[in-house]
């Protein structure tokens, strides 16, 4: 089920005797169009992310295991830097040097 779906859905079940259908897409719509400026989706098999499904990962990736039980699995990312470069590589490091 698509995002909009998703979120039309559910301002019917909250909000559909209050407010008109054509009010309620309007929202959907909004907010469909805000999480699409800010997000894009990933294909999981990409040059950029480095993924293809294997079978000799099925026991170590999540990401493996869970479409091969037939899961539906998206990826997003936002479209701006949240962090400064190199923060996670730097927490993981630190971790390591802990132990």
């Amino acid at each position: 089920m698509e995002i909009r779906a998703i979120v039309l859905d559910v301002l019917r079940r909250h909000l559909g005797e209050t407010l008109p259908e054509a009010r309620l897409t309007a929202i959907a719509d909004e907010v469909q169009q805000a999480l699409t400026a800010a997000w894009e989706e990933v294909p999981l098999v990409d040059e950029e992310m480095g993924y293809t499904a294997s079978l000799e990962l099925l026991d170590v990736c999540l990401i493996d295991r869970l479409l091969n039980e037939g899961y539906d699995i998206r990826i997003y990312r936002s479209r701006e830097p949240v962090r400064p470069r190199g923060t996670l590589e730097r927490k993981y490091v630190e971790h390591l040097l802990k132990k």
